[in-house]
């Protein structure tokens, strides 16, 4: 799981440790991480947040999908969009 905040890693995590067939093999913040844990690993999935997912995103996806034996990569979205944040505050 590579995402840069922590309560998204934190729950995710316990989310799939629910999960009887699925191991949870590392969590990254950064992106300096992502590649290098891609590489030592070989993960059969790599979930990234969508926040993670910049120019810069689009290069290291490029990058583990070459390097990489097996990876399938998900991308997913861990904060609330702006105007759901204001609804929450209220």
């Amino acid at each position: 799981i590579a995402c840069l905040e922590t309560l998204s890693l934190v729950g995710i995590q316990k989310i799939l440790s629910k999960e009887k067939d699925l191991i949870v093999v590392s969590n990254v913040k950064g992106e300096d991480e992502v590649m290098l844990k891609a590489e030592e690993l070989d993960p059969d999935i790599l979930l990234l947040c969508s926040h993670l997912v910049t120019e810069w995103g689009i290069d290291i996806i490029k990058k583990i999908k070459s390097e990489t034996k097996r990876a399938k990569i998900v991308i997913f979205n861990s904060r609330l969009p702006d105007d759901m944040e204001l609804l929450l505050s209220f």
